[in-house]
């Protein structure tokens, strides 16, 4: 099936797709996806197609080119960077026809309008804000199991999505704030492959800072995390730059105000306002980061009426320390106050929380309230170090292994394949990458025993 096919079979079969047009080599009309238009009809022109896209209000057409042998790895033409009219659109695609080329003009969808992109693989999610599914290709990605993601978009997005294929699929997908596309929906799917390898892939653990977290800020996507796995946080609402409102997590019944936080997109303990009661978030998000560069968000967290306060760290042996003192645990983590002897059941209840977030995520380190009702809730939530599960890509125990960084492309990967697979040994792959990223997808379709190695 060629690439325009699968498009037109992703929307018969009721998922949301980018509109578009198709044309053969010899300058053919193929198939077509565009509202308000039958998907019977012929086009006069490529320039018709194109006009018939923009009416129905899409800023800007793409051109994406593929070869029946080769369907990846051809030209690519973004609208918005020298496409501005159908008759540009028009020459540009009638030039990549003569070369002999398939291609699909297809509206543009802002990948900067506070969604994400991304890959889903079997049990993996990765994806990554203000990018497109291609991301994957890159550092700094966001990786989920599957069924958080979808936790994930129902409450940042407040709505569902369907990805309507098993794990033995990979799903090139996008997930928007407001409807797009051909079914005008939030999310729209770019592209499916059938593997045979997805149902293999074990879950993932969650890990940060990434690029979701940095710009979504690091205080708001710990508590989120922690949230969707079912760890009590105060309810929180979270006022960003890049990703639209949102708001998540318990009421606690107190009738004090809430705090007002500062999310810088990675952490820095300390450096920026933590302030109980009003304070007008404008003037403060200017003070506070004048250039607009450092801070993601502001949070407002609800106030827990605490008996006791402070924090749980995971030392270097892999054991936990609690400390922590009376009340709001405010001037105990900027140091103003000392640690009390805590009570061994408010101790008790603390190691219980963070034995079921290492059993979860790992060694993690968290700010705590304990109130008067015996409940500890989470104020703050970050990993203790960085996170390592997910890393085998391929199981196996060859005699050796040949290391690839991946900044040195595809092809000469491709060629290391055909190394390993003609002398026997495996890969470890080295670089802040993707297990769904092609990188991985190769070595999965090879079978070459091998791993991840982030850096």
């Amino acid at each position: 099936m060629l690439k325009d096919e699968s498009l037109k079979q992703i929307a018969k079969e009721g998922s949301n797709v980018a509109q578009f047009v198709s044309f053969a080599p010899n300058g053919t009309q193929r198939l077509s996806c565009i509202r308000g238009a039958s998907p019977s009809k012929r086009f006069k022109s490529i320039e018709s197609a194109v006009e018939a896209i923009l009416k129905t209000g899409a800023s800007f057409v793409n051109i994406r080119s593929f070869l029946p042998e080769k369907p990846e790895g051809n030209p690519f033409v973004m609208g918005r960077k020298g496409l501005q009219t159908p008759r540009k659109v028009a020459a540009k695609a009638s030039e990549l026809l003569k070369k002999g080329y398939y291609i699909i003009i297809n509206e543009e969808i802002d990948e900067r309008d506070g969604g994400f992109s991304g890959v889903l693989l079997g049990n993996v999610a990765e994806f990554a804000t203000r990018d497109v599914p291609r991301a994957v290709e890159k550092a700094g990605l966001a990786v989920l199991p599957r069924l958080t993601l979808f936790d994930f978009v129902r409450v940042v997005y407040n709505h569902r999505i369907n990805i309507p294929y098993d794990r033995s699929y990979r799903v090139e997908f996008s997930v928007h704030p407001g409807p797009v596309g051909y079914a005008k929906q939030n999310q729209i799917i770019w592209q499916i492959e059938k593997t045979e390898r997805g149902r293999e892939i074990p879950e993932p653990r969650p890990q940060w800072p990434n690029r979701v977290s940095q710009d979504m800020g690091d205080k708001a996507y710990g508590l989120l995390i922690a949230h969707l796995y079912g760890f009590l946080v105060p309810r929180t609402k979270v006022f960003g730059r890049f990703i639209p409102t949102f708001e998540f997590g318990e009421e606690t019944g107190s009738p004090e105000q809430c705090w007002r936080r500062v999310c810088p997109r990675v952490q820095q303990p300390g450096l920026f306002t933590t302030k109980h009661g009003h304070v007008d978030p404008f003037a403060l998000m200017k003070e506070e980061d004048p250039k607009g560069t450092q801070i993601a968000a502001l949070i407002f967290q609800d106030d827990v009426e605490a008996s006791y306060s402070g924090a749980a760290i995971t030392d270097g042996d892999g054991r936990v320390v609690i400390e922590g003192n009376t009340g709001h645990g405010d001037d105990f983590m900027v140091g103003k106050v000392a640690d009390s002897k805590l009570p061994a059941y408010v101790k008790d209840s603390v190691q219980n929380v963070w034995e079921k977030a290492c059993r979860i995520f790992g060694p993690v380190r968290f700010e705590w309230c304990f109130d008067r009702t015996g409940t500890v809730w989470i104020a703050q939530f970050h990993l203790g170090q960085t996170a390592s599960a997910g890393n085998v890509i391929y199981p196996g125990k060859p005699q050796r292994f040949r290391t690839f960084k991946v900044n040195r492309g595809l092809r000469a990967f491709r060629s290391l394949i055909e190394q390993a697979k003609r002398d026997g040994f495996g890969i470890i792959l080295k670089g802040n990458v993707g297990i769904t990223s092609h990188f991985g997808d190769l070595l999965w379709r090879n079978e070459i025993p091998s791993r991840l190695e982030r850096t």
